[in-house]
């Protein structure tokens, strides 16, 4: 019982995130240029019916930058406004 109630939270929590860093990206975007790159190619891919997912695509060196520029906005007082 406590497991579900724990998974509730996190779900909660994390669904905050989420809608905090889409604002992020719609208001601040010079804030997450690789972020913006990742995004802009993956729909791209989409269009063309190539189904793929973050990791199919870019290095961890990429990816780790994309976190730390969600990292930084969430951090920052750019995602309290």
């Amino acid at each position: 019982m406590q497991e579900a109630t724990i998974k509730e939270v996190i779900t909660m929590i994390c669904n905050d995130y989420v809608d905090l860093l889409i604002v992020g990206l719609e208001e601040h975007k010079e804030l997450f240029p690789n972020t913006i790159s990742c995004i802009n190619l993956i729909s791209e891919l989409k269009k063309s019916n190539n189904l793929i997912v973050l990791n199919d695509v870019f290095i961890d060196k990429f990816i780790d930058k994309i976190y730390q520029e969600c990292s930084r906005y969430i951090g920052s007082d750019n995602s309290n406004e």
